[in-house]
């Protein structure tokens, strides 16, 4: 203590602590209590353009992020205009390079006024236009209102808390800044003589590097209170945390530099290593495209066109599917399916649902067809992209998507570690070391005769598909349903928010349908863990909160209302499931597809769902 107070003595820690202290002070106190956040969502399309209207507590930067959907195509007429208040307009240009595209921008706060504002949207569109449009507005600039986890002091609060909360964070962020700068400036001194004994330590120059870091936590709270609408203040657990991170972090570079002849070569060596590892990676991507790493396309997961596939070889696009001319037979019906790999299938391609529906529906009349465009780990964002760029070429009559409860719900967005390619392969790599592993510890299977139906080119080699093997270890297996049955517990409050964002490419695909007079259906497909009464249990045991905490329809009741409510017709194949299930196994063990009865069933639903409409515009021609 002695030797702290003699250092304070110093003019220039002095400064230090005064100033470390004055941003403390003014990071707790800066509390705008009128700010509301804004936070509208405008789904639109060209049949329905506004106006819509949000309201701002007084005139402020508002941060637009805009999705459009259009037909692919060279086009430069496409236009989006955004009009402000009726008085100031945005264009956006779209691009014929994108099908989907997502533009941000901030329009300044002159453009508004306090109260009402309105949004209205024109569409000029062109050959190609645009079908649909997602807008949202929000009032803040920086990453979110709640960046690292700290509270926005709003009026959104019971006045009988607002004060009480208010004067309690305050204190605890006044306390903790204090305390920590207090603390760790003698801690650190001390650790730093013992690691590295020096004199100098008790100079003003070690001591100013030392209060860098706590000097900033307050600061930059600070300007991001000043910079943005948004004036935050740091829970006290969230101040803790960085406080021992800085502790932690400031001991290891003491560490470091103590045995630098040592460290220094090393971090140089792991650094240049990590470095090249990364290049070679994206070298190597560009040269051969592999799925383990992030794109926005969905060639990412398409087949290999011409390889061979459980004994049958893809079509020349890389679908599971025979090859299909883009010139629709006469008085045929044509089918497109878009789907994962439910669609895709991982059973052989005699043996899909959609092989299966197609072969009954040729019974009835021979020139039906049902083209398979299914590709494997994919979502409805996806189908509705490959319905614009590759569907609409075949002339299709009907389009059906299939939609899995256990994961169409999730729209995939870019994870933090896939934007390093050596962080996506190690990630990869743990991943799917202990399936490998487990396969290795299978037997193998055994050869079979190719299960094709259809001729083909070439001689296709012996199929490897086995029914009853288990595609991944039990405990990967149980993580994965675990996982996804998130959707089914009613105390699940993020359900809608996943659902709304998956049914506006539902709605996409319903309006792509409409314009070109295309019949539509959605083919809804259960999980695993709404079918198999032994997993269900499993799951509701694992998630640790009893069954009555769970709907294991809640998805398909939500999603049933919502189709119903955009016109959009849908075959549910649950409870179907749910009631074959009972005496015979539908789903491949230990994997979440369906095995062979599966497919099956889901085939001979289908088309006693389908026939009798298929038929009827068969014969009449169309």
């Amino acid at each position: 203590m002695k030797s702290f107070l003699k250092n304070r003595a110093n003019p220039i820690l002095q400064l230090i602590i005064f100033v470390s202290l004055f941003f403390s002070i003014l990071a707790t106190n800066n509390v705008y209590n009128n700010f509301k956040t804004l936070k509208s969502h405008f789904q639109t399309s060209p049949s329905s353009k506004g106006p819509y209207y949000f309201t701002l507590t007084k005139p402020e930067p508002v941060h637009f992020e805009v999705d459009y959907t259009m037909a692919k195509g060279e086009n430069s007429q496409n236009a989006i205009i955004l009009k402000i208040n009726g008085i100031w307009d945005k264009i956006i240009q779209t691009r014929s390079s994108s099908y989907n595209e997502r533009i941000r921008f901030t329009i300044p706060q002159s453009k508004f006024k306090s109260g009402k504002n309105q949004l209205a949207i024109e569409f000029k569109s062109g050959q190609y236009p645009v079908f649909s449009l997602d807008v949202r507005l929000t009032n803040y600039l920086g990453i979110s209102p709640n960046f690292p986890k700290g509270y926005v002091i709003s009026d959104a609060w019971p006045e009988n808390q607002l004060g009480f909360h208010r004067i309690t964070v305050m204190a605890g962020n006044f306390i903790v800044v204090l305390l920590f700068g207090f603390i760790s400036f003698f801690a650190i001194l001390k650790i730093a003589n013992l690691i590295l004994p020096s004199s100098s330590w008790n100079k003003p120059g070690k001591a100013i590097l030392l209060l860098i870091i706590p000097t900033l936590i307050p600061a930059i709270t600070n300007l991001y209170s000043m910079a943005t609408p948004v004036k935050v203040v740091f829970p006290f657990a969230s101040l803790m945390g960085v406080c021992l991170i800085y502790f932690f972090l400031a001991t290891g570079v003491l560490l470091i530099v103590r045995w630098k002849k040592f460290t220094y070569p090393v971090i140089m060596i792991i650094s240049v290593t990590l470095g090249v590892a990364e290049i070679s990676l994206r070298l190597f991507n560009l040269l051969n495209p592999s799925h383990i790493f992030y794109n926005r396309s969905y060639d990412r997961y398409r087949g290999q066109s011409s390889s061979y596939y459980n004994g049958f070889l893809l079509n020349s696009k890389g679908f599971h599917d025979i090859e299909h001319p883009m010139k629709k037979p006469e008085n045929s019906f044509r089918i497109v399916a878009l789907g994962d790999s439910f669609a895709f299938g991982v059973v052989p391609y005699q043996h899909n649902f959609l092989t299966l529906l197609e072969d009954k529906l040729k019974q009835d009349h021979p020139a039906n067809e049902v083209v398979n465009l299914g590709i494997g780990a994919t979502g409805v964002r996806t189908h509705l992209s490959v319905l614009a760029n590759e569907g609409l070429n075949y002339n299709p009559d009907m389009v059906i998507t299939t939609f899995f409860i256990g994961n169409d719900f999730e729209v995939p967005r870019k994870k933090i570690y896939e934007h390093s390619f050596l962080a996506t392969l190690i990630n990869y790599t743990y991943q799917y070391s202990r399936y490998y592993a487990q396969q290795l510890r299978q037997p193998k299977a055994l050869s079979s005769p190719a299960l094709n139906s259809k001729e083909q080119p070439n001689p296709a080699p012996a199929s490897n598909y086995r029914d009853d093997h288990p595609s991944f270890p039990p405990d990967i297996f149980m993580g994965i349903e675990v996982n996804r049955s998130v959707v089914f517990r009613k105390d699940y409050t993020k359900f809608s928010g996943l659902g709304e964002r998956a049914f506006y490419y539902l709605r996409g695909i319903r309006d792509i349908c409409r314009k070109k007079g295309i019949e539509f259906k959605v083919v809804i497909i259960p999980d695993e863990a709404q079918v198999n009464s032994s997993l269900q249990q499993n799951v509701i045991q694992a998630h640790g909160i009893g069954p009555d905490g769970f709907d294991f329809l809640r998805p398909n009741k939500w999603l049933a209302n919502r189709l119903s409510q955009a016109d959009i017709s849908s075959i549910d194949l649950t409870e179907y499931f749910i009631k074959h299930s009972e005496g015979t196994r539908l789903y491949k063990p230990q994997d979440t597809h369906w095995n062979i009865a599966g497919n099956k069933l889901a085939a001979d639903i289908l088309y006693k769902k389908l026939s009798s409409s298929i038929n009827a515009n068969s014969e009449s021609g169309k």
